[in-house]
């Protein structure tokens, strides 16, 4: 059979993965790419569900459909205000909260002991932390070519993450970096491999490490 055509590559650089320190590495990453070809179609599959039972209701009037919009709605923003809400975690009040939180459940919790003992509000996640990373994600997302809309998706993985416990600056990259990995896997599906989210890291990370955040930020 003929050679498929590969894509063209993209001409954007990326930087690695910034390592929240006060030395930082420029070193580029090379692109990685890889193409899936589509399955073959196996025949189109006709569906016998009953329109009633697919959420089609031809006898409701427009009343009755602007109603059901407007409770949707409402569920929505209810849950929004509710569920989905994130506290300002990144401020010092509440970071000082759930160091205290995590002293009290776990007394030996080196990463919760170092920011209690921390002089300066330095020892906390800032906003500079969390605007490099945005940065970053930016960075991956544009030179792979993936929707945007990632990024965001993985912000609100990790704000629900840290709004819940104490990290110090390198587990802050991990959950990052998972955060991203989770939201690609699930609107880029198959597009992009763990060995090349660790390569990312400049070998900061290894796949365990990956594995064992993904599980705690699923709990």
């Amino acid at each position: 059979p003929a050679a498929q055509p590969q894509p063209a590559e993209s001409g954007r650089s990326i930087t690695a993965a910034p390592i929240l320190e006060r030395s930082h590495c420029n070193q580029p990453l090379f692109a990685i790419s890889s193409s899936i070809p589509a399955a073959p179609c196996q025949g189109i599959v006709h569906c016998t569900m009953p329109k009633t039972q697919m959420g089609f209701n031809y006898s409701q009037t427009r009343e009755d459909v602007m109603e059901e919009i407007s409770d949707r709605i409402k569920i929505l923003r209810r849950n929004e205000a509710t569920t989905y809400k994130i506290p300002d975690y990144l401020s010092a009040e509440w970071q000082r909260k759930l160091i205290d939180l995590t002293l009290a459940a776990h007394p030996d919790s080196e990463s919760a002991r170092q920011q209690a003992e921390g002089s300066s509000e330095r020892s906390y996640i800032n906003e500079l932390w969390r605007e490099k990373i945005c940065e970053w994600c930016y960075q991956v997302v544009d030179h792979f070519d993936f929707s945007r809309e990632v990024v965001a998706v993985a912000l609100a993985y990790l704000d629900q993450y840290l709004a819940t416990r104490t990290v110090n600056r390198r587990i802050f990259q991990l959950a990052a970096m998972t955060a991203l990995y989770l939201a690609i896997r699930l609107y880029e599906p198959g597009k992009l491999r763990m060995a090349s989210l660790i390569d990312l890291s400049r070998g900061y990370f290894v796949a365990d490490h990956v594995s064992t955040m993904e599980e705690s930020m699923l709990q």
